[in-house]
C-alpha cells in the first residue's frame, strides 16, 4: 500500500468531518512521516509538513503602478531569485496582503485594498498567493498549514531586508480571517526583528480562541497592531487581538448585511472593504472608547471622547477598545463623530445645580414664612387677638399700674399652662423637647416685653386692652412627603440592585454559551 492510499484509507476509516478532522490530521501524519513526499492530500485538502521555503504551493506577486492591473510574480530563492530585475522598489513602502481560508489573491474585496493603494501614492503592493494550502472544507488542515506559509513570507521579507541594505524597509502586513494569523507565524519567525505593522481584518475565531500567543494574532507580533472586527463570535475573533481594536457596529453584525444572501459571510468581508475605504476616505471611519464587547452590549458604552481615526491612516499611539459606526451603504464612513463638549456640559450641570439649590431656598424660605410665629395680643380674659398698631389716649398712672398688676397674673397663669404642656410634649418626643426649649426662651422674652409694657403704662395710658407680643406655638406633625420620598428612594435601589444583579447573569450566560474547546 503507497504512502497516499494509507493516508486515504486512514481518514475513510475514521470518517471525520469539521472539526473532528484535526485529529485525523495528526494521525495521518503519524502514518505517512516516514515517506517520502512533503505533501500530503487528504480527500481535496493538501498537508504540508515540510519545512522548505519556497516551494510552490507559496507564490508572490507585486503589483505597482507601473504594472498596476497585471501581477508580476516574484521569487525568492538560493536558484533563482528575480527580485531586484522585477519592478520592485527599495524606496517604496511595501504592503503585504494575505488572503484566507477558501479563497486566493483575486478576491475582490482584497484586489479594492490593492486598486486603492495605488491610487493614493507609490507603493509595492504584494499578494502572497497560497490556495492549495487553504481549500475549503479543509479549515484544520489549513489551520495546521499556516506556520508553513507564515515561514515562507518570513523569508521573502528576510530577502527584502538585503536588497534595502542599510534601512529597514518599510513593511505592513495586511492579514484577512485566516491571513491574519498568517502574520502571526511570519512575526515568530523573523525574531528578534520585529514588523513595523500588522492589520488584521477580522481575525478568524474557529481553533483560535484558546491558541497560545504565537500561534494567533497578537501584540507580541509587531510594533504596531491594530485589529478590525466585523464578525465577532461567528467567523471573526471577539477577544482583543492587538494594540488598538476596533468594533464596527458593535463588532458582531454590519447594518446592510440582514438583506444579504448569506449574513454571516457579508460580515465577515465587511472588514476588508472598510479598510480599503480608509486608504482615500476624506470623511473617515472614528470611534469612541469603551471597555469591552460586553459593556457595549449591555449599553454600557455612551459615546464620549476622546475619538479615534480607524484603517489606514489610524495613529500608532492608539490603543484601546473602539466602538465605529458606519453607514449601511457605500461610502461606507460616517466622518468624525459628533460629541457634544464635556466642559459645556459640566457647565449646564453646575448651572442646573445652582439653580436647583435656589429654588431649594426659595422653598425653604416660603416655608419659614408660613411656620413664622404670629405676635398676639392678650386681653383681660387671656385670649388673643391681631394687633391693632391704632394709637391708643392716654390715661392716668394709676389706672395703669392697676392693669399691669393684672397682665402679670394673666402671664403667670399662663405660663404655667405652657410648661405644662411642654412637658407633656417632652416626654412623647424628642422633637418636642427641643419645641419646649424654643417656648421657653420665647416666655422669656415675652416677660421682657411685659416689664417693658409695665413701664411704659406707668407714662401712658391705653383703653382697656394693652398691646403685648406672644409667640404662637404650634406642634406640627411630621410630614408626610418627607416619608413617600424615602419610600420611593429605597424602591429605586431596589430596582438598581436588581438590574446590576441581572446584567452579570447575562454576562456569564454569553460566556458560558460559548463553546472554546475547538481542538
Amino acid at each position: 500500500m503507497t504512502i497516499v492510499n494509507a493516508v486515504n484509507v486512514c481518514f475513510q476509516l475514521m470518517n471525520l468531518r469539521y472539526l473532528r478532522l484535526t485529529l485525523a490530521v495528526f494521525i495521518c501524519l503519524i502514518c505517512t512521516h516516514q515517506g517520502s513526499s512533503t505533501v500530503v492530500p487528504i480527500g481535496s485538502c493538501v498537508l504540508i509538513y515540510s519545512e522548505l521555503c519556497p516551494r510552490s504551493e507559496i507564490q508572490f506577486f507585486l503589483f505597482t503602478r507601473n504594472n498596476p492591473n497585471n501581477s508580476e510574480l516574484v521569487y525568492f530563492s538560493d536558484v533563482f531569485d528575480n527580485v531586484t530585475s522585477s519592478s520592485f522598489n527599495s524606496s517604496l513602502p511595501n504592503k503585504i496582503i494575505i488572503h484566507g481560508y477558501n479563497a486566493d489573491m483575486n478576491l475582490d474585496i482584497l484586489q479594492n485594498i490593492k486598486t486603492a493603494y495605488l491610487q493614493k501614492g507609490d507603493y509595492n503592493v504584494w499578494f502572497v498567493n497560497w490556495p492549495d494550502l487553504c481549500r475549503g472544507p479543509c479549515y484544520p488542515v489549513c489551520v495546521y498549514n499556516l506556520d508553513q506559509v507564515g515561514k515562507c513570507v518570513a523569508q521573502m521579507i528576510s530577502r527584502l531586508r538585503k536588497v534595502v541594505g542599510n534601512t529597514e524597509p518599510d513593511v505592513h502586513l495586511i492579514g484577512f480571517s485566516l491571513g491574519a494569523h498568517v502574520a502571526a507565524y511570519t512575526s515568530k519567525y523573523l525574531r528578534p526583528y520585529k514588523l513595523p505593522r500588522i492589520t488584521g481584518l477580522d481575525p478568524a475565531m474557529p481553533l483560535f480562541s484558546s491558541r497560545d500567543r504565537d500561534h494567533r494574532l497578537d501584540i507580541q507580533d509587531a510594533k504596531f497592531v491594530d485589529v478590525i472586527h466585523t464578525s465577532a463570535f461567528v467567523q471573526g475573533q471577539f477577544a482583543r487581538s492587538g494594540h488598538v481594536d476596533f468594533y464596527m457596529n458593535g463588532g458582531i453584525e454590519q447594518p446592510g448585511c440582514w438583506n444579504s444572501s448569506n449574513m454571516f459571510d457579508c460580515n465577515h468581508r465587511r472588514a476588508a472593504k472598510y479598510f480599503a475605504e480608509t486608504i482615500n476616505s476624506a470623511e473617515g471611519f472614528w470611534g469612541w472608547p469603551c471597555t469591552g464587547i460586553f459593556q457595549y452590549l449591555l449599553d454600557m458604552c455612551p459615546m464620549k471622547q476622546p475619538i479615534k481615526l480607524m484603517g489606514e491612516m489610524c495613529e500608532e499611539s492608539s490603543r484601546g477598545f473602539y466602538i465605529v459606526p458606519t453607514k449601511a451603504s457605500t461610502p461606507f464612513a460616517k466622518g468624525p463623530l459628533k460629541i457634544p463638549d464635556k466642559s459645556k456640559i459640566n457647565s449646564a450641570s453646575k448651572a442646573n445645580a445652582a439653580s436647583s439649590r435656589e429654588n431649594a431656598i426659595t422653598k425653604s424660605s416660603a416655608q419659614d414664612k408660613k411656620n413664622k410665629p404670629v405676635k398676639t395680643n392678650l386681653t383681660r380674659t387671656g385670649k388673643a387677638k391681631k394687633l391693632d398698631t391704632t394709637d391708643t389716649p392716654k390715661k392716668t398712672s394709676s389706672t395703669s399700674s392697676t392693669i399691669g398688676n393684672e397682665i402679670r397674673s394673666t402671664f403667670s397663669t399662663t405660663e404655667n399652662e405652657i410648661r405644662s404642656t411642654s412637658s407633656q410634649e417632652t416626654t412623647s418626643s424628642s422633637e418636642a423637647s427641643t419645641t419646649s426649649n424654643e417656648i421657653t426662651t420665647e416666655q422669656t422674652e415675652t416677660t421682657t416685653v411685659t416689664d417693658s409694657l409695665v413701664t411704659e403704662t406707668e407714662t401712658e395710658s391705653t383703653d382697656s386692652v394693652f398691646e403685648i407680643d406672644e409667640t404662637e406655638i404650634n406642634f406640627s406633625e411630621p410630614d408626610s412627603k418627607i416619608e413617600k420620598n424615602d419610600s420611593k428612594t429605597q424602591q429605586r435601589d431596589t430596582t438598581a440592585t436588581e438590574k446590576t444583579k441581572d446584567r452579570f447573569i447575562l454576562i456569564i450566560s454569553i460566556v458560558y454559551s460559548i463553546d472554546y474547546r475547538y481542538n
